[in-house]
């Protein structure tokens, strides 16, 4: 209940900001899209050369289960949702991954995966930079690339769902969003 009001209220608010400045664009992650986990998001032009974004992501369909909400502000150096910009976002999330077999990949020991199972919130920040491409009037392509810190608090499973460790955390340097973004504006 109050996620679903926190929610509405950011929408709302949102919302109010593009009415006032009559710039706006909706878009989807194309890299979180083609391993199956679908991206919504939108970005509100809230004054000049300053604009925030919502992003959500989903993916209930693999071995990789997880959603994902990422707030984002941008500062654009010349005109927003064009050219260079400056961001700062957040992670708030829930993952349930594992049990997964990867290839040996630069002597990286990746067999934690094949035998466990990890379930828990996910949470985080990070700066970034990225460019927006227009493509007509209506269309535009983004690149974005951020880093910073990611926090994971989960329980761990065995293949047979035995839970082997509980409410351990983990934080990391990590990329916080990575993105090749279809806009559409409006």
């Amino acid at each position: 209940m109050k996620i679903r009001n926190i929610l509405l209220s950011v929408i709302l608010s949102l919302s109010l900001c593009q009415a006032a400045r009559g710039q706006m664009a909706i878009k989807t992650n194309l890299l979180y899209d083609i391993t199956a986990s679908l991206s919504a998001g939108a970005e509100f032009v809230v004054a000049p050369q300053w604009s925030v974004e919502a992003m959500i992501t989903l993916n209930e369909w693999t071995k990789w289960k997880c959603v994902m909400f990422q707030p984002e502000g941008r500062y654009w150096f010349d005109t927003e949702m064009q050219g260079h910009f400056l961001s700062a976002n957040a992670i708030l999330g829930y993952g349930d991954a594992g049990l997964v077999k990867f290839p040996k990949i630069l002597s990286i020991d990746f067999s934690k995966w094949e035998n466990y199972r990890y379930k828990g919130p996910i949470y985080g920040f990070g700066v970034g930079y990225g460019y927006c491409l227009p493509i007509g009037a209506a269309w535009g392509i983004e690149f974005q690339l951020a880093l910073g810190v990611v926090s994971f608090k989960y329980d761990k499973y065995d293949a047979s769902s035995e839970m082997v460790a509980t409410g351990v955390h983990k934080t990391y340097f990590y990329p916080t969003k990575v993105g090749i973004n279809l806009m559409r504006f409006f």
